[in-house]
């Protein structure tokens, strides 16, 4: 039986959150602080709004479906913060808005930060301006090309100035279940409706990485005295941790990383020998992640892989899969190669294409396994024995920083 509820009760909420994720959807480490200072200020208004729409529609506060959803979603800290910042920039003044900026200079065995300074609107200042300022210090690296990223947090300018995105990250993913729960409570039969919510579960401010939204990849070409932004995107399964044995007997194998081996070259012969770079980390609870990359220069590999050495450092994990393509080249050309940037390498020298799988454990053992791009395509590679291809050695020196993480966790332990 139907409530006796309007259809289209849910409409004026839904066009308010509409409105407020719009305005989230324009912020952007590229902004101006105008401009993000306004965008931020209107979803807090609009954020807030959703709810008195909701009151309107329902004739009062006291609803108990409202008061039944509000309670499960919205009554936490995130709910508090929102509706205090909302008070502040609707009554009082604009959001204190600040932009932290991080830059990392990447090679293949190390980070290093090498800048990292707060700015708020009267303080602002052009990313090429401070990259140039800071080409001295890159070119102390004495390197042909040196790979940094620049990571970005929006602050609030208090004296903690703390970073503002998992309150707003939080807060869509709540307001979306608050949401969902309204609806499927009061079942509207109202077209627009069901449009607005689709739209609005689509959101995906709250999904995608927060690397995506405010990380920027470079490399700096100190022959050409270039500055080069790099582009990458991460598909992300879920940040849930996934028990093992869904993974391993869903498939009928025992051996997760042989299993990771074998579907992800059954996915380069698929798409036609291309894959995007794989990391799955194996928890020693027997979970495990799995998150995918595309990108066009190795400061993302480098990011990532410290990024992971990081998570290494504060979480129980014991394991790491890889798999990405690598280039090897001629005996000929090492010379060549140790005078070229990776670019130039690529371009100009003859290289040979591997699909190469590596797992490095708690313990310190590793283990790689390489196969050749052009061997794949044969339809009784699958079936092949896999062998020992290689020790730790020089030629994966990218995967130095999980090795020390794992070392500096285990002392860790000791201690």
């Amino acid at each position: 039986m139907r409530d006796t509820h309007s259809d289209n009760i849910l409409r004026p909420a839904l066009l308010k959150c509409y409105n407020a994720f719009e305005s989230l959807r324009k912020l952007s480490v590229d902004n101006s602080f105008y401009d993000n200072i306004s965008n931020l200020d209107n979803f807090l208004i609009e954020y807030r709004s959703i709810t008195f729409a909701i009151q309107k529609s329902l004739g009062g506060e006291n609803n108990p479906i409202y008061q039944k959803n509000l309670n499960k979603y919205l009554k936490g800290e995130i709910g508090k913060w929102l509706v205090q910042k909302r008070n502040m920039v609707d009554h009082e003044y604009p959001f204190d808005l600040g932009k932290r900026l991080t830059i990392t200079v990447y090679n293949s065995i190390s980070a290093e930060e090498i800048y990292q300074k707060d700015f708020d609107v009267d303080s602002e200042q052009p990313l090429m301006l401070i990259l140039e300022s800071l080409k001295e210090v890159m070119l102390s690296f004495h390197l042909y090309e040196v790979y940094f990223s620049c990571s970005f947090q929006f602050i609030e300018n208090d004296k903690q100035k703390y970073d503002i995105y998992p309150f707003v990250k939080e807060g869509v993913s709540l307001m979306k279940q608050f949401l969902k729960g309204m609806y499927d409570d009061l079942m509207p039969n109202d077209r627009i409706s069901d449009d607005l919510m689709s739209k609005i579960m689509l959101f995906p401010f709250d999904r995608i990485s927060k690397d995506m939204l405010f990380v920027h990849d470079y490399v700096f070409y100190v022959k050409n005295d270039k500055f080069e932004r790099g582009y990458f995107v991460n598909l992300r399964g879920t940040d849930k941790k996934l028990p093992v044995d869904s993974f391993t007997k869903q498939y009928g194998y025992n051996d997760s990383f042989i299993l990771f081996m074998f579907l992800h070259i059954h996915i380069y012969k698929m798409q036609e020998q291309n894959l995007m770079p794989t990391f799955m980390i194996v928890y020693k609870d027997n979970t495990y992640t799995m998150q995918s990359y595309g990108y066009n220069m190795r400061t993302t590999m480098y990011r990532i892989i410290n990024k992971i050495a990081n998570l290494i450092k504060s979480d129980e994990v014991k394991e790491v899969y890889i798999v990405t393509e690598t280039y090897f080249y001629s005996d000929d050309d090492i010379n060549e190669v140790m005078k070229m940037s990776y670019s130039e390498r690529i371009k100009t020298l003859k290289t040979e294409t591997k699909l190469s799988f590596f797992r490095v454990n708690n313990d310190m053992t590793y283990n790689s396994f390489l196969f050749n791009s052009s061997d794949i395509i044969d339809d009784k590679f699958s079936n092949m024995e896999f062998e020992n291809s290689m020790k730790y050695s020089t030629e994966v020196s990218f995967l130095t920083p999980l090795f020390n993480a794992f070392q500096a966790k285990a002392r860790q332990n000791c201690d």
